[in-house]
């Protein structure tokens, strides 16, 4: 059986390192965006309440944030 989950992943990886070549700023939001997408996919997928999916996302707007100040390191 395929894993969808695993080529998902390897996908947004990929798109994050390209992201991150052409625009290091950038590429801190997609690998955030990235990481946000599969911690709501997570909760989800066991069983999770879609409005505390949702909070969660508003909730990693500040790691985000704190990541942009720090320069993406």
């Amino acid at each position: 059986m395929i894993d969808i989950e695993a080529i998902a992943k390897g996908a947004v990886d990929v798109a994050t390192a390209a992201v991150t070549a052409m625009n290091p700023i950038a590429g801190v939001v997609m690998k955030w965006a990235g990481a946000v997408v599969f911690e709501i996919y997570d909760q989800q997928k066991n069983g999770g309440d879609p409005v505390a999916a949702a909070e969660l996302a508003g909730d990693r707007v500040a790691d985000l944030v704190e990541e942009l100040k720090l320069g993406g390191k």
